[in-house]
Formats: C-alpha cells, structure tokens, sequence
C-alpha cells in the first residue's frame, strides 16, 4: 500500500502538473501527523525483524492473498481503483 501510495502521488501531481512546493503546502500538516504514527509502526517492526526474515515466505502469501481477495471483490462490485 505504500508504494502504491508514492506512485498514486506522483502520478497526480505529474498528470496533473502541480508543482510540488503547492502540493506540499497543503500536505504539510497531514506529514506532521503521519511521521510519529510511522515511527509508531516501524519501532516494532524492527524489534521483530529476527521474526519477521523466519516468515517471511507465509507474509508475503497472506499479503498476496489479501491483495487478490481485494482485487477480485473490486472487480465483482464494479469498483476500479
């Protein structure tokens, strides 16, 4: 989901030519709030990437199973995203 994110963003901004100092005056109060909710997140992932390199092969299928799950309930709701 992140790396779709960034690639959403820069598309939107490419497409739609919006310089990024206009795009970032309007974002800078919702990256304020993201960073310390993403450092939240990654401490612990950290503290369990023993953990998480052991599993990473039953992690990778969920998340492709989740992925697919997703994608085909979009596709049968007529939701495109």
């Amino acid at each position: 989901p992140l790396l779709i994110s960034i690639l959403l963003s820069v598309l939107i901004l490419v497409v739609f030519r919006i310089d990024y100092s206009t795009y970032y005056e309007g974002a800078k109060y919702l990256s304020y709030l993201l960073t310390p909710a993403t450092i939240c997140l990654a401490v612990p992932l950290y503290e369990q990437m023993e953990l998480l390199k052991k599993n990473w092969k039953a992690i990778l299928g969920g998340d492709f199973c989740r992925s697919s799950y997703k994608s085909w309930n979009h596709i049968n709701n007529g939701i495109f995203i």
